[in-house]
Parts: C-alpha cells; structure tokens; sequence
C-alpha cells in the first residue's frame, strides 16, 4: 500500500458533462443486467458485475463507465429490496442492517424504500457534484502517503474497537490475501475464491444432505 507516490494527481473542473440518451440508456441497461446475473451466484460482488457488464455494454468513454458503475451500485440496492420481499432473503450489507430493525418487509415498505432510494439518488447526485468541484481544489496539496497512514490507521483502531483481536488477526489475512493478486501482477477479482469456493462447497453439503 504504502509506495513512493508522494501527491495525487492533478485533477481539472469540467463543465457539467451531459452524455446521449443512447450512451446514458446502454450504461444504465448493463448495469441493472449484470447485477441481475450477479444475484444468481452466492459470493460475487459489484466487481464481478463491473466486469461482466464491461463486456455486455462496450465503454465508449471514462463518463460512461462511470455512469455503468453507478447504475451497477443503485440496482444492487433496488434488486436487494426487491429480493428481500420476494424470497426473504438479503445480500447486501445496507439491507441486511435494515432487516435487523424491521423483521418483515411489506408491500407499502417496499415501495416506501424504492421511492426513498430513487429521491435519495436524485438529490445526492447534486451534491456529489459540488463537493466534488470543493474537493478538486484541494486534494493536490495532500499527501497521500500521509493519507494513507491516516487511513489504514482509522480502519484498525475501528477493527480493533468492535472485533477486538480476532478482527485484527482477520483483517491481517484478509489484507495479505489482497497483496496476492498485486505482487503477482493479476486481476484482483480472483481474491474472491475465498469467498466462492467455501460458498460453493456449503450449498453443496447442503444439497447432497
């Protein structure tokens, strides 16, 4: 983590970027399907979906990825909902908090939560753009190495807080198993077989019992 970048890059304030309504509508499509295919498979990721969908909707520009993204993470959100209600099941950590306020979804909160996300969406959307035009006048004069120790700092005095040493020892593996993938010059997504691979053999015990 800690390499010999001293500042971040130098960032420029653009005019509000309006794309086409096909660039807009392609992105947006791939990011709802991918993420549907994503919610069929137990242990796959936004990630995942990212690279799925970079397949389905071809990236015309680094606007429209970050369009996909952003439709990629609104509609795990809705489908999440969406799940919950159907097959009381959660795969997303925001709904799951939810689920341990309220034991039972209904119909009416279905729709209050969808309605409550899209206008969330909507408004957020204004916001992120003006504290990102705020943001980009003063990120070149941090030091990210400095950040960086900040950061990782934060993350295990919060580890040690609410998991106490086991968490330390896990975010320990967790952090090597991530160096894996970088030290040997591949794709970060493998990491995830060691979620898929344990998943993967417990629905199999699972259906053969």
């Amino acid at each position: 983590m800690f390499s010999s970048i001293k500042v971040l890059s130098n960032q420029k304030i653009t005019d509000l970027i309006r794309p086409r309504f096909k660039e807009l509508f392609l992105s947006s499509l791939g990011g709802v399907l991918s993420t549907l295919i994503i919610t069929l498979f137990p242990g796959l990721g936004l990630s995942q979906a990212a690279t799925l969908g970079s397949r389905i909707v071809p990236r015309t520009s680094e606007y429209t990825y970050l369009i996909f993204v952003g439709g990629i993470r609104t509609a795990d959100v809705l489908i999440s909902l969406i799940t919950w209600y159907t097959i009381s099941k959660t795969r997303n950590g925001s709904i799951v908090s939810i689920e341990q306020i309220i034991d039972r979804i209904t119909l009416d909160k279905l729709l209050f939560f969808v309605a409550l996300l899209l206008f969330v969406v909507s408004f957020v959307s204004w916001i992120t753009i003006f504290l990102s035009k705020l943001f980009s006048k003063t990120i070149n004069t941090i030091n990210y190495n400095i950040l960086r120790i900040i950061v990782v700092c934060i993350i295990s005095l919060l580890t040690l807080i609410f998991s106490g040493f086991y968490g330390i020892l896990v975010l320990v593996v967790s952090t090597l198993i991530g160096l894996l993938p970088i030290l040997s010059k591949t794709s970060r997504s493998n990491s995830m077989g060691v979620l898929l691979v344990p998943t993967i053999i417990f629905y199999l015990s699972t259906l053969s019992s």
